[in-house]
């Protein structure tokens, strides 16, 4: 509830705009760790309107959704567009719990 996970045009020109900015900052360590190999599978944003919930402690896919199964690596990327406060809940990560085999295991 208020809430919307949307997907992003990468031909729109302030998508492709912030994009590069980013790209800037976040190109040395992502090139070392994803090679020339990578490729984007997804590209989204999460827009979450005042009064929303906090979400629950989740993977960001599931074994039912796991489109790349057979990869070794899978990224998720959270580039926040405005100031974060613990008010607001910031993302919290917890290494090593996104591993195929973990997702697996999920329902």
């Amino acid at each position: 509830k208020n809430r919307e996970d949307m997907a992003l045009d990468w031909e729109a020109q302030p998508v492709r705009d912030v994009t590069m900015y980013a790209i800037k900052f976040l190109s040395p360590v992502l090139e070392e760790l994803l090679g020339a190999e990578a490729r984007l599978v997804e590209f989204s944003c999460l827009i979450s309107h005042p009064g929303a919930r906090a979400q629950p402690a989740h993977a960001d896919c599931s074994n039912t959704t796991l489109q790349c199964a057979d990869t070794a690596h899978l990224y998720s990327v959270f580039v926040a567009l405005e100031d974060i406060t613990s008010a607001l809940g910031p993302l919290t990560v917890w290494p090593e719990t996104h591993d195929y085999f973990q997702l697996l295991l999920d329902p």
